[in-house]
C-alpha cells in the first residue's frame, strides 16, 4: 500500500510539472488539488478542526492558483501544497482569534487546565486520552511537526522545506532538519514523562 501512495505522488508531480510546463496553471492546480487535497483537507481539519477546515480549504485553492505561477519546483508539488495550506491556516488563525478576542471578554477565557476531561473506561484509553490532550497543550509548531513527520509521513527534510519555504538555502535546509529531529525526540521523551512510560 505504502509503494501505490509513492506511485501515485509521483505520478501526480509528474502531471503538475507537465501542466505548469505547458503554462497551464489553472490544470496543474486541479491535479493538485485532485492528487494531494483529500490528506490536506484531513491535515487542515487535524489543525484548525472540522468546521474551519471548508473555509481555510477554499482560501488554499485560491492561494494555491495564484501562487503557481511563481512555484520553482525546488520541492515537491506536495510538500509546496502544505506550505501553502499551512501559510493559509494560520492566517485563519491569527483571524479568528483576532475575532474571538474583540468578541469575548477576558474573563470568560478558559484555560486548557480548566477543560473537563471524559472518563475512560481502560487503561489503554486513559493513556490514548492523556497523550491527546498532550498533543493538544503543545505548541502549534510542535503540533505541525507531529502532523508532518508522523500523521502525513512527510522526511525531515520536506518538512524543513514546508516551514522555510522555497528561498531556504540548501545549509538552511540541512540545519531546520536537524533542528526538527532534536525537537521531535525532545517531544518524545516528554511524552514518555508525561504518559509515565
Amino acid at each position: 500500500m505504502g509503494s501505490e501512495a509513492a506511485v501515485d505522488r509521483a505520478e501526480v508531480e509528474a502531471q503538475v510539472l507537465a501542466s505548469l510546463g505547458a503554462g497551464d496553471f489553472s490544470g496543474a492546480a486541479g491535479q493538485i488539488v485532485r492528487g494531494f487535497g483529500a490528506e490536506l483537507y484531513g491535515w487542515l481539519s487535524a489543525v484548525l478542526g472540522p468546521s474551519d477546515a471548508a473555509d481555510v480549504f477554499g482560501a488554499f485553492e485560491e492561494e494555491l492558483l495564484r501562487s503557481l505561477p511563481s512555484f520553482r519546483a525546488e520541492t515537491s508539488a506536495r510538500s509546496w501544497s502544505y506550505l501553502i495550506a499551512k501559510s493559509c491556516a494560520r492566517k485563519h488563525a491569527r483571524s479568528e482569534l483576532r475575532r474571538r478576542l474583540r468578541m469575548t471578554p477576558l474573563d470568560n477565557h478558559s484555560s486548557v487546565l480548566e477543560r473537563a476531561t471524559p472518563s475512560a473506561s481502560s487503561n489503554q484509553a486513559s493513556t490514548l486520552d492523556r497523550l491527546r490532550q498532550f498533543r493538544a497543550a503543545l505548541p502549534q509548531d510542535d503540533q505541525d511537526l507531529l502532523i508532518l513527520r508522523v500523521d502525513r509521513g512527510f522526511s525531515f527534510n520536506e518538512i524543513a522545506s514546508i516551514l522555510l519555504g522555497e528561498q531556504a538555502t540548501a545549509p538552511q535546509l540541512e540545519r531546520e532538519s536537524a533542528r526538527l529531529r532534536k525537537r521531535l525526540e525532545a517531544i518524545r521523551k516528554a511524552a514518555r514523562v508525561e504518559l509515565g512510560a
